[in-house]
């Protein structure tokens, strides 16, 4: 039998997202306040702290705010795992046929989504330039080999965190609670509200007052109020979640997502520098936009990049990571 709701894991981990914006929202204004007033003190000029103290004096409240929110993320964690886990028995626990197993293939499987996701992206935005949406810069505004290593990077450490704590540490979590499908589900949804905790590109900042990081949350969800918005980019990173979250419970394994999760932001890094947008970005949307992630074209992309990997593991798991079970 399913725990209760005020019982359940997924009620904690929705506390958990709540207390996480909330934290983020107090935390934001002090940090920008204190910062700027480090720069204007002169605190950080001089030897190392050359290149902190202007990236601080540049920065807006915007970054200051992302960067609130992943310290409130980081500093949540800890008790939100200690209260899930007070209400765990030795019994329950994640259902055989779903737990994550040895994947005896993880390089392939690796390999195998880097390139799915890679190739259909890259094609993408060869036809942005093709079709006047965007026009590649000189070879000398840019050093393929920094462009290289730095999206090489970013795609690495992206991948590998947020697939261990979205599709290995929230979905173990969600699962033993709820069904495989309302998990997929949840974790999806969480997943692809996490990555919009950040303000419209454009947005104008008023005045930093200690309530500007709760102003800046309602200026956040605001944009769920535009439907071009909501198909632009929302439902785009919904896809992604969705897939990836698919792929770790029918292979029982993180390779394949974190394959396909670096391809993208492999993809996203590499285009990002080598191009500038030839067209205004209100001109483009809903089909496209400021990035290869925003869009319907980009939607389709991974739609299709999806129903590709669906296709590749319907010949080799037969069995539906979604049994529709109770829970014991």
């Amino acid at each position: 039998m399913q725990a209760p709701f005020f019982r359940s894991e997924v009620l904690k981990v929705t506390v958990y997202l709540v207390a996480t914006m909330i934290l983020g929202a107090l935390i934001s204004p002090p940090l920008f306040l204190g910062c700027k007033w480090l720069v204007a003190q002169g605190t950080l000029e001089g030897g190392v702290f050359d290149a902190l103290n202007a990236a601080l004096e540049r920065s807006k409240f915007s970054r200051f705010f992302n960067r609130a929110m992943l310290i409130a993320a980081m500093v949540m964690i800890y008790p939100t795992v200690r209260w899930i886990r007070s209400g765990l028995s030795e019994a329950q626990a994640v259902r055989s046929d779903i737990a994550l197993q040895k994947n005896a293939w993880r390089w392939q499987y690796l390999a195998l989504g880097f390139v799915l996701a890679l190739l259909p992206l890259l094609l993408m935005g060869w036809g942005y330039v093709k079709v006047g949406y965007y026009k590649p810069r000189s070879v000398e505004d840019f050093e393929w080999s920094k462009v290289l290593i730095k999206a090489l990077t970013a795609a690495a450490g992206a991948a590998i965190l947020e697939e261990l704590f979205f599709r290995w540490g929230l979905m173990n979590l969600v699962l033993r609670a709820a069904r495989p499908f309302r998990a997929l589900l949840f974790v999806t949804f969480v997943y692809t509200l996490v990555h919009f905790l950040k303000p419209p590109p454009d947005l104008a900042l008023p005045p930093v007052t200690w309530s500007s990081g709760f102003w800046m949350i309602g200026q956040i969800f605001a944009q769920f109020g535009n439907p071009i918005f909501v198909m632009a980019e929302f439902a785009t990173l919904f896809t992604v979640g969705w897939i990836l979250g698919y792929v770790r419970l029918k292979t029982r394994s993180l390779w394949l997502g974190i394959g396909l999760h670096a391809g993208w932001i492999f993809g996203i890094k590499v285009f990002s520098p080598i191009t500038r947008k030839k067209m205004a970005i209100a001109d483009m949307l809903p089909w496209a936009g400021q990035d290869l992630k925003t869009g319907i074209i980009p939607m389709v992309v991974v739609l299709l990049t999806g129903v590709v990997v669906w296709l590749v593991l319907r010949k080799y798991y037969t069995r539906s990571a979604f049994v529709a079970g109770a829970r014991d």
